[in-house]
This record gives C-alpha cells, sequence and structure tokens, in this order.
C-alpha cells in the first residue's frame, strides 16, 4: 500500500493470508516503456519469475496481493 516497485526485488504473492508463490520482479511497465521502478498510486505492468514450481492453481487471480521488498545481505562483524 506504499512505497515503491523496483526492477530486481523479490515478490510475494499472497491469497487469503498465505504466500502462493515467491519469485524475482523481472520487468516494469508503465505506459508501454520499460522502467527501472515505479512510485505508489502508478499503475503498471509487471512480470515476475517464480523461485519454484506453479502449480495451475497458484497463478495470479483477482483479489490476490503482490508484496514487493528488496533483500540486502549484510555481513556479519565480530
Amino acid at each position: 500500500t506504499n512505497g515503491k516497485l523496483v526492477r530486481g526485488d523479490a515478490i510475494d504473492v499472497v491469497r487469503n493470508g498465505k504466500t502462493i508463490s515467491t519469485g524475482k520482479l523481472t520487468q516494469l511497465q508503465q505506459n508501454k516503456a520499460d522502467v527501472k521502478e515505479v512510485k505508489m498510486g502508478l499503475e503498471c505492468g509487471i512480470r515476475f519469475e517464480p523461485s519454484g514450481p506453479v502449480n495451475e492453481e497458484d497463478n495470479i487471480a483477482v483479489g490476490d496481493t503482490i508484496e514487493c521488498y528488496h533483500e540486502e545481505k549484510i555481513k556479519q562483524t565480530l
């Protein structure tokens, strides 16, 4: 509900409170142009690559929530 979508970030598809698919955001389009990010409140088209096998019933459907987030690996220090 807030923030922005950024190409390359991780995605979870959530249905009825359960994550049905995870993957990586591979393409963002806005006004038929490829873009790197889209800010909150703007329409866009997305394409993502699932991280595992996808069943037919796990296709994105009306009412699903798409959660996009950025993961960072931070080296542990002593």
